[in-house]
């Protein structure tokens, strides 16, 4: 994923993003879907698990949010003092490095950088190298499990998934093209826009 963000002074700084790490787990399992939508067989349990997974992945690029815990690798093209990380909500950072012509140097928290009081992960740059990039990898999303998820996105994601099994015959994995109106309503307190 890319983004291209402007500087202050209007020029482009490109950000791409790579998941390092994908979740283990989903916001809902196959049997809380299943008794949400009263079906009391096994046979499309893989199908519903590939929904589920599918609507998880449409939720967090509707809502711009990690919503299982990810691992991602933020790349800028060159940075500037204050450096936003995108999916919120972040959990950890594993590293903050600088990068020239393929080098890439670690820097130091409260040194080189330091994290802006509540702000969800503002970094503040010791030091501002625009012919430099950055890169940071770090861990977002609400839980490692579906225990901290808000349970407006659990009910979207059933949502999505309840209209994904109705017209499963359309289905082809990790691709739909229909989302209830109910289920953006309930995501929409969530949405962030970068």
């Amino acid at each position: 994923m890319s983004f291209l963000r402007q500087t202050d002074n209007g020029e482009e700084k490109g950000l791409r993003t790579v998941i390092t790490t994908e979740p283990t787990t989903e916001p809902i399992s196959t049997t809380e879907f299943k008794a949400y939508a009263k079906i009391d067989y096994t046979d499309d349990d893989t199908i519903i698990a590939e929904m589920i997974k599918a609507a998880r992945k449409w939720s967090e690029e509707y809502i711009g949010r990690k919503i299982i815990n990810t691992t991602v690798t933020a790349h800028w093209a060159n940075y500037e003092r204050y450096m936003s990380l995108p999916f919120p909500p972040h959990i950890s950072i594993t590293y903050v490095k600088t990068t020239s012509q393929g080098v890439a140097t670690a820097l130091t928290l409260d040194s080189d950088y330091y994290f802006i009081e509540n702000y969800d992960y503002v970094l503040e740059m010791n030091s501002i190298y625009n012919t430099y990039g950055l890169q940071v990898q770090y861990v977002c999303g609400y839980s490692p499990t579906s225990a901290n998820v808000p349970q407006s996105i659990r009910y979207a994601i059933m949502k999505i998934v309840a209209n994904m099994y109705e017209h499963r015959n359309d289905f082809v994995s990790a691709s739909f093209s229909e989302v209830p109106f109910e289920a953006k309503a309930l995501l929409q307190p969530f949405r962030i826009i970068f």
